[in-house]
């Protein structure tokens, strides 16, 4: 992936590197293996996700929706150094709607907001990776734990400290492998990994 200069939050080392929330690689490498026809980017940020996920799934449509214009503007060009602007609708706020779609993988990652995003009934056939921020809403995990678990399997996955050790990072002094693994989180996080039945 071609990136943009800045990311619109957090450190852009991780991302360049690709140990960026690499708890998640199991998963996506699942998603891209699946013949999903919407991709659905909840708070996409400078299109991480929604950029890289077309890149990978050519036969996919992304929707990438951020509240915030410079991060939309970052995504738009992400989108466009690397190809996939034909397939990268960038949005402002999500709004519920049909999609029409067949499969559909939705991302979320929406600082927060997860109740009001995700709705059982529209998502209810979709499978879901979607950032749970309890530390912001105590009730999130288990409110969307709740809404899902007719429909949906669903796993918990924790962060987990960086692994220093990692070869991209050996070409970095000691001292200065944690600062370019640092996600810059607010402490431990989980997500949750919801697979439609």
């Amino acid at each position: 992936m071609h990136y943009v200069d800045e990311p619109a939050e957090g450190s852009i080392f991780p991302k360049l590197a690709g140990t960026y929330e690499r708890e998640l690689a199991p998963i996506i490498e699942q998603v891209v293996a699946t013949p999903y026809d919407v991709i659905i980017d909840i708070g996409a940020s400078e299109g991480y996700y929604a950029v890289g996920l077309a890149m990978r799934m050519p036969g996919a449509t992304v929707h990438a929706y951020e509240i915030d214009a410079r991060s939309r503007e970052a995504c738009a060009e992400l989108a466009r150094r690397n190809g996939v602007a034909d397939r990268v609708q960038v949005h402002g706020a999500f709004t519920p709607r049909a999609f029409g779609a067949k499969r559909m993988f939705v991302i979320c990652d929406c600082e927060g907001c997860e109740l009001q995003a995700l709705d059982p009934v529209l998502f209810r056939d979709a499978d879901l990776l979607v950032e749970l921020h309890d530390f912001l809403d105590p009730a999130i995990t288990p409110t969307l734990v709740a809404r899902f678990r007719d429909s949906h399997e669903i796993t918990l996955v924790d962060t987990r400290p960086p692994d220093l050790a990692l070869p991209v990072l050996q070409r970095l002094r000691t001292k200065d492998r944690a600062f370019a693994a640092d996600e810059q989180r607010p402490g431990p996080m989980q997500w949750a990994w919801m697979v439609a039945r």
